[in-house]
């Protein structure tokens, strides 16, 4: 395993095995995918078997690990890496043999060296804050360049970001996540909520979770293909490249991470393989808190697309490789919509999803229609893809849903070509007539002008509540353009769902989209306050 995929493993002391597996599933719906079960209990050897076999998403480790006999029991248990309090021979000997890491605890320099000595790399400083928390392992760290240090004690989510400005700390331990109180009272929903405030704490500013309770608001379901990114570095062509630059990204994907960063509750659902690149893509999303527990495990492939960034008056290029993805292949009856829509009040999809293959399709209609009979709100991005299907195809296919959205999202191109609806005059008009053709509640149109690859301007208008809306034109300096339109959706639901006034509504979503452009890869990571500064006339100059 890789200890940087995680940031985050709790601690945990156990003392009934049948509560392994809800407490993974619990941390896994809080965006913790990693756990360290101690075998400072009777059951924890049971517990890390029971979270191995019926939560196989979630990578478990041994702690408290004394000697060589309590390792080969714990790997035969299901354990992947191990954790002991301080170094042992022999179960350093038997980790090494068997492939899976080990984590010695160490406290001071003599005992880090005795390790490195012996050729472990990564080591557990406890317990750290007692021993002075992020100062003291910057300093420890200073003779050990190549060491990966996991700070374990004390560790909270005040506390937790310190450490994570330290190159050489790869991940935390914290016992605070899920204390021994909380599993044995069975307050899974209480763990879950740690989890996301600790997650959110880690991973800088733009929070996943409100700091208050959700109050009984709903959660909001996208359904989609996320899909493994390459780009060559920056200014080269893909014929040029002996690298590429990593990130995953998909359209509904990108909509789940942008509400999360906006505090709404939100749930993932597609098909990936089970193995570690499936489990790579889930790791980025429940980075930014999404609930990614109904994914579907399976099939043979992740999809794939390369990026080439355009610059000046040469355009970006996508290639596309996802024929034969999982989710391409995925069949409708492995998704259980009425469990997925339990507690939601929402549901978004695109349409890319239908296009990539026939058994996709499928599994929108079912999503659609499931979502309509527990009295969701539905809404779609119409997203048409040349790449992917020609007009005619995509225009019967789509047409086929459009009774079940609520909420239309497109751009005035695709507007035109898929629904035969277009007013050049007034963007919003646009909007109005999709409204009156579907019966659409509510309906947005976006517009992009482009002075260069490195240049756009936007803009969009919509028709919600009877009102006509507009929002201003943004000029963006392009970083990354990919994911603007997803940008936009996120933002409009977020507005609708908060009762957001039309104008406001829409200027909004505008300019979510356009600090997108400023965001490296598909995710739109940027904060509630920066979206209102910014569609509040914010210029982009540095806050001291």
């Amino acid at each position: 395993m890789r200890f940087e995929d995680h940031k985050v493993i709790p601690v945990i002391k156990i003392n009934d095995a049948d509560k392994a597996a809800p407490l993974a599933l619990a941390l896994l719906d809080g965006g913790i995918s990693a756990v360290e079960i101690t075998l400072r209990t009777e059951e924890g050897l049971a517990a890390i078997k029971n979270v191995s076999e019926k939560v196989p998403q979630t990578t478990v480790g041994a702690g408290s690990v004394l000697n060589e006999d309590q390792a080969r029991a714990a790997y035969g248990a299901g354990a992947r890496f191990i954790v002991s309090a301080g170094f042992d021979k022999g179960v350093f000997d038997f980790c090494r043999d068997a492939g899976i890491p080990y984590v010695p605890g160490c406290a001071t320099a003599t005992e880090i060296q005795a390790a490195v000595n012996l050729g472990c790399g990564t080591v557990k400083l406890f317990p750290a804050e007692a021993l002075g928390g992020a100062k003291t392992v910057a300093a420890l760290s200073a003779p050990f360049p190549g060491v990966r240090f996991i700070p374990t004690g004390g560790i909270n989510e005040s506390n937790a970001a310190s450490y994570f400005r330290l190159k050489c700390v790869c991940c935390v331990g914290a016992g605070s996540v899920a204390p021994e109180t909380l599993i044995d009272s069975g307050d899974f929903a209480k763990i879950t909520q740690n989890a996301k405030r600790f997650t959110a704490a880690v991973n800088g500013d733009f929070s996943v979770c409100r700091e208050k309770e959700k109050n009984g608001e709903k959660k909001i379901v996208t359904l989609g293909e996320i899909m493994l990114r390459l780009s060559p570095p920056y200014g080269k062509r893909i014929v040029q490249a002996d690298k590429f630059d990593i990130n995953y990204g998909g359209a509904e994907a990108n909509v789940a991470v942008s509400l999360a960063c906006l505090g709404e509750d939100a749930v993932y659902v597609t098909k990936l393989p089970d193995n570690e690149a499936g489990e790579a893509a889930l790791g980025a999303l429940r980075r930014y808190g999404v609930d990614t527990s109904h994914t579907v495990r399976g099939g043979g492939r992740i999809g794939i697309y390369y990026l080439e960034k355009g610059a000046s008056q040469r355009s970006s290029k996508v290639i596309y490789d996802r024929a034969g993805s999982s989710m391409a292949e995925a069949d409708e009856d492995e998704f259980d919509f009425d469990r997925i829509f339990e507690g939601a009040g929402w549901f978004h999809f695109t349409g890319i999803t239908p296009a990539i293959s026939a058994k996709a399709a499928a599994v929108c209609r079912k999503a659609v229609a499931s979502a309509q009979a527990h009295g969701l709100t539905v809404s779609m991005d119409l997203n048409y893809r040349k790449k992917l299907w020609d007009v005619e195809t995509a225009a019967k296919a789509l047409g086929g849903f459009m009774q079940g959205v609520d909420v239309m999202i497109c751009n005035e191109e695709h507007a035109s070509k898929i629904c035969s609806v277009r007013c050049d005059e007034d963007l919003a008009e646009t909007a109005k007539l999709l409204c009156e053709k579907y019966g659409f509640k509510a309906a947005a149109v976006t517009r992009r002008r482009t002075e260069s690859a490195d240049v756009n301007l936007i803009s969009a208008a919509a028709y919600i509540g009877g009102e006509k809306a507009y929002s201003p034109v943004y000029r963006c300096n392009i970083v990354d353009r990919v994911g603007a339109g997803d940008a936009f959706a996120a933002g409009l639901i977020y507005a609708l769902i908060h009762d957001y006034k039309a104008d406001r509504a829409v200027n909004f979503a505008a300019a979510a989209s356009a600090l997108k452009h400023s965001v490296e890869g598909d995710f739109n990571l940027v904060s509630l306050q920066e979206i209102e500064a910014a569609a509040n006339g914010a210029t982009g100059k540095t806050e001291r």
